[in-house]
């Protein structure tokens, strides 16, 4: 219970709302030794508010302030009277805890940096941890699936080229890659699509499905360019990558759906995730694995590693930091100079190469599109 009266303030000292109803009520305010009287017009008693679950926050203008009490959680007390908040800040000065313009800013500001290191320890270090276990409970029927169904999307929309002779030529370059033990190990069946496009591009999608545009061969210095080319995507297929890249795209959707930055519609399915991380670059770890698992491939198939390195380091001068140049699936890979660098000590360790075709091989492929 409140105690008796320290004095009695006779004029208006800010507003009160009941949280009834939106009626602003003009009140004047008794300071107690334990609390606050609320009176309003006519001496009406709005009840008394005890120190005790009082708190304090800052009002619309520096010399005012906002009240409320854990025991009316719906009602707001505006004090506005600058001599009343004094005598407040006598009686009880944790009353006013918290009321400070600079504490709340701050306090906000810690709370924004709480939440934003919350969330980025969500996405960058949890979801992707999770994308893995994920991807290693889906049955490897399912992906393929998937795989098939976003490798037939991009079929259904371009020309398929299946040149007979060039189709052959392809075929024999492939068909070195797929001998390693690298992709046998896999559990991977790989299938090769190319697709009559003007824009250069390649990428893996999940079930082992890799998509060649046409313009990308026809862009080619010579067939180890684009055996380098496929060797790496193939590196992506062993590690998994499109799976795990999807799954994390797929929650990635998910939690920022929970706070309004996406659709809560997920009827697209891993078929459009998939067909958007086509175009969209890895990780600068999962482009290093990719990398690595490509120098085997190639070693293992007596291809040599500088066609890849070759296409590193004229895509890196292509574009000189604008992607207006540079291949979609490949413009935004990290550090293109340190890994065409990494590719050639590593080909210098290896046994001896034998181009990935002949010339006329190569030529036959180059028209594979007709």
């Amino acid at each position: 219970m409140l105690g008796p009266s320290d004095s009695r303030v006779r004029r208006p000292h800010g507003v009160f709302f009941d949280g009834k109803t939106a009626q602003a009520r003009p009140v004047s305010i008794n300071v107690l030794s334990n609390g606050l009287q609320i009176y309003g017009e006519r001496a009406q008693s709005h009840g008394a508010w005890s120190f005790e679950g009082l708190r304090a926050q800052p009002g619309l203008r520096s010399a005012e302030a906002q009240f409320m009490h854990e025991d009316h959680p719906d009602a707001r007390l505006v004090i506005t009277d600058s001599a009343v908040l004094a005598r407040i800040g006598t009686v009880a000065p944790g009353a006013l805890a918290g009321r400070g313009p600079r504490g709340g800013a701050l306090r906000l500001v810690g709370m924004g940096v709480l939440i934003a290191a919350l969330l980025a320890g969500i996405v960058f270090v949890i979801l992707p941890r999770s994308a893995g276990v994920v991807a290693d409970a889906i049955p490897r029927k399912w992906e393929n699936e998937w795989g098939k169904g976003i490798a037939q999307k991009f079929a259904g929309k371009n020309k398929v080229c299946a040149g007979k002779s060039g189709r052959a030529a392809f075929d024999a370059l492939t068909a070195r890659l797929l001998g390693t033990e690298a992709v046998r190990n896999s559990g991977y069946k790989l299938t090769f699509t190319v697709i009559e496009t003007k824009t250069q591009n390649a990428f893996a999608t999940m079930g082992g499905q890799i998509v060649v545009f046409s313009k990308l061969i026809e862009e080619m210095k010579g067939p180890d360019e684009l055996a380098g080319v496929l060797a790496h995507e193939i590196g992506h297929v062993t590690a998994r990558h499109p799976l795990i890249g999807t799954i994390e795209a797929t929650f990635t959707m998910m939690f920022a759906s929970l706070f309004g930055g996406g659709s809560s519609d997920m009827g697209g399915g891993m078929a459009s995730l998939g067909g958007v991380l086509a175009v969209t670059s890895y990780s600068r770890a999962k482009e290093t694995d990719a990398d690595e698992t490509a120098a085997r491939i190639l070693n293992e198939a007596g291809i040599t590693l500088d066609g890849l390195a070759d296409f590193f380091a004229r895509l890196q001068r292509a574009h000189k930091g604008t992607n207006s140049k540079a291949l979609a699936v490949f413009s935004t890979h990290p550090a293109l100079g340190e890994r065409a660098a990494q590719l050639r000590k590593l080909g210098r360790a290896a046994g001896p190469t034998a181009p990935a075709l002949t010339p006329a091989q190569w030529q036959a492929l180059k028209g594979i599109c007709g």
